[in-house]
């Protein structure tokens, strides 16, 4: 079944390993990242029960955890360097949160500095690339920028095509939200075509089913 709103965007649970420390900088280290990480777990919780309320609040203290202590008053944000993954993560999840509640403008921020930081730690070549192109190409769908979103949907498809095992569920997924764009555009034979082959994916790998599969 199709809906208005049957593009996805993604939550992302990536970790990344970190530097080596000594001794005592490692035990500060190790319950930061617990910190983060469990904050980071709440909010996708809170996500999967559409409290967005409660997931915004979680993933803005991850970032809090993240952020360096003092900084004058600055924003978490701005507070952090841009060659941290784990900030990518959170910032990537929270814009999904926010792109929930209609609030586009800093939901867009998000996924641009989301897609920066991963394209400076990872290169061009990495799935979390494909998730931050994806996510942002809902955000410019949802804001009617269907060409955009098109390009950044075609993109995110092409890298995980090159990256992913055929069949995987994330090849799917841009698979359906490039054909909700092609419907949105009027293109309803190659929309059915992409749609089509990502019910088989789906149906194949999750089971007939699975809600992803139902959709």
């Amino acid at each position: 079944m199709l809906s208005a709103r049957v593009a996805q965007v993604v939550l992302a649970t990536a970790i990344v390993a970190g530097v080596t420390f000594g001794a005592a900088a490692q035990d500060d280290a190790a319950e930061q990242e617990a910190v983060w990480q469990e904050l980071n777990r709440d909010g996708m919780l809170a996500a999967a029960e559409a409290d967005w309320l409660g997931a915004e609040a979680a993933f803005r203290a991850a970032l809090e955890a993240l952020a360096e202590s003092g900084g004058d008053g600055l924003p978490a944000l701005d507070r952090v360097d841009d060659d941290d993954a784990r900030v990518a993560t959170v910032a990537g999840n929270l814009a999904v949160v926010l792109l929930q509640q209609d609030e586009l403008d800093e939901a867009r921020q998000l996924f641009e500095r989301a897609l920066g930081i991963r394209r400076g730690v990872f290169g061009s070549r990495d799935p979390a690339i494909a998730e931050s192109l994806n996510n942002l190409a809902e955000l410019e769908r949802r804001t009617g920028k269907l060409d955009r979103a098109r390009t950044l949907n075609e993109a995110a498809l092409k890298l995980r095509r090159e990256v992913l095992a055929d069949g995987h569920p994330d090849i799917a997924e841009s698979l359906n939200n490039l054909g909700v764009l092609l419907r949105d555009l009027g293109e309803l034979e190659a929309a059915a075509a992409l749609l089509g082959e990502a019910h088989g994916i789906r149906r194949e790998r999750l089971g007939a089913g699975h809600p992803a599969t139902l959709e």
